[in-house]
């Protein structure tokens, strides 16, 4: 009887299992950095700013750079880059949903009282929402640029370096 246990074999998920699960892993890494960072440092910060984008960077870097260096293909790195992006994305604007939700009601008594002092017109649709939601998808619309750009650098790094199999 022979004793091999599963342990021992390497499971082989392929490329696209491969992207699947580094992207998340890296997104959720991303966007859990970018929370961290928006509750130390205060929101307009050039510090915190400068974490939320280079981190990320480097982060989408790394995943694609090792997606690509398992797989041999650029394009391994480049769609683990754009998935984390797109998870990371995801949920920092699920977050500043959520911060919206919360601080809509103080934004909206201040601009009531800025109304009132400056005597300004009603306009149907509230652009202090729109501006809101605007900088929420903008925000999202980084990550995923981000991702997109740092995963095909990463995996053209890791194509380059590659381990391949041996041609028998």
């Amino acid at each position: 009887m022979s004793t091999t246990s599963r342990s021992n074999n390497p499971i082989n998920i392929g490329p696209r299992g491969l992207t699947w699960r580094l992207g998340l892993i890296f997104g959720l890494f991303a966007a859990l950095l970018n929370i961290l960072v928006s509750l130390v440092l205060p929101q307009i910060s050039t510090y915190a700013l400068a974490i939320n984008l280079v981190c990320p960077f480097l982060l989408f870097l790394i995943a694609g750079y090792l997606a690509s260096r398992q797989t041999g293909r650029t394009r391994t790195g480049t769609g683990v880059g754009l998935w984390a992006g797109f998870v990371a994305g995801v949920i920092a604007f699920m977050v500043s949903l959520i911060s919206m939700w919360f601080n809509y009601s103080q934004l909206s008594m201040l601009k009531k009282q800025l109304q009132s002092t400056l005597a300004a017109s009603y306009t149907p649709l509230d652009p202090l929402l729109t501006a809101m939601l605007l900088i929420a998808g903008l925000g999202f619309l980084i990550s995923l640029l981000l991702g997109l750009c740092a995963g095909t650098i990463g995996g053209s790094m890791g194509h380059n370096r590659a381990t391949r199999a041996p041609k028998l």
